[in-house]
C-alpha cells in the first residue's frame, strides 16, 4: 500500500495482459476498487518489463466514460436460451466446412506466437533475441512416427504453394494432425535489420497460396493458418538450417 492524493490508498498488484497470446507481465494500480494505470513487469520471466502500447493504454479504456457497458439490443427468447443456429448461418457454416485437405497433404499447419516474438520486428531486437534462440516447428509425436521423423530432425515441410526446411520438435501438446510453426522468421538478408538476418529461420508465408481467389471466406484474408502441408525427412536435398546465435547479451 502507498499513499496517493487526497489520502486515497493505491495498491499495485501483479497481474498480466490479457490482449493476446503473449500474456505481458503488467503490475496495475488500483485506487479505491478502481483500476487506475498499468506498467509492464520487469520481473516477470516471459516479457521482462515489455508490453506495447495497448496493454498499457487499456487503463484509459476501462475507465472511458463512453464504453459500451450493456448490449446494444436486448432480447428474450423462449425458455431463456439464445437460439444460435439460423438457416442462413448454417447454410454458409455446411460451405465452410467443404473444404478438404488436397490429396498428399495430410496435415495442418498453424501458426503459432513465442515469448519475446509477438511480431516479426522483435526479432531486430538485442535484448528479446538474447541466447541461442532458433525457430522449430512443433509435430505430435504420434504424426512423427508415421513419418520417420525424430525429435531434432530438420525436416521439409510442403504445401500445395510452396516448402520450407526446419528444425522440428516433437510433442503430444498439438492435436494431431497439425504442424505449428511460429511466425516472424527467415529475413535472410533482406533489409537492413542485422540481428533478424542474424537469425535465420523460414519464412512460413512461402507455405501459404498468393492466388486472390483463394481467400479464407468469414474473414475475405488469405489463408494463413490451416494451411495443408505435408512434413517429410530431409536428407542431402534439404537447405541447411542453422542455429541463431541471437542478438548480444548486453
Amino acid at each position: 500500500m502507498i499513499e496517493s492524493g487526497a489520502g486515497h490508498k493505491a495498491e499495485h498488484k501483479v497481474t498480466f495482459c490479457r490482449i493476446c497470446e503473449p500474456l505481458c507481465g503488467m503490475i496495475a494500480t488500483v485506487e479505491d476498487g478502481r483500476l487506475t494505470a498499468l506498467r509492464p513487469d520487469r520481473d516477470h520471466p516471459l516479457s521482462a518489463g515489455f508490453a506495447c502500447q495497448k496493454g498499457i493504454a487499456f487503463a484509459e479504456v476501462v475507465n472511458d466514460p463512453d464504453r459500451i457497458t450493456t448490449p446494444l439490443r436486448r432480447l428474450v427468447y423462449p425458455k431463456g436460451r439464445v437460439r444460435l443456429e439460423h438457416a442462413d448461418i448454417a447454410t454458409e457454416i455446411t460451405a465452410l466446412t467443404r473444404r478438404r485437405n488436397p490429396d498428399g497433404f495430410g496435415l495442418r499447419m498453424i501458426g503459432m506466437r513465442e515469448p519475446r516474438s509477438e511480431n516479426s520486428w522483435m526479432h531486430n531486437a538485442p535484448l528479446l533475441m538474447r541466447g541461442q534462440r532458433i525457430q522449430r516447428a512443433f509435430l505430435h509425436a504420434d504424426d512423427a512416427t508415421a513419418r520417420g521423423v525424430r525429435d531434432g530432425d530438420v525436416v521439409r515441410v510442403r504445401s500445395p504453394f510452396g516448402q520450407i526446411d526446419i528444425a522440428v520438435s516433437l510433442t503430444t501438446d498439438l492435436v494431431r494432425g497439425t504442424v505449428a510453426i511460429p511466425h516472424g522468421w527467415g529475413h535472410n538478408g533482406s533489409g537492413g535489420w542485422r540481428i533478424a538476418n542474424r537469425a535465420g529461420g523460414a519464412n512460413v508465408n512461402e507455405l501459404m497460396s498468393s492466388d486472390p481467389r483463394d481467400v479464407e471466406a468469414l474473414a475475405g484474408m488469405s489463408w494463413l493458418t490451416g494451411v495443408p502441408v505435408e512434413v517429410e525427412t530431409c536428407h542431402l536435398h534439404c537447405e541447411s538450417v542453422g542455429v541463431a546465435a541471437g542478438g548480444s547479451s548486453g
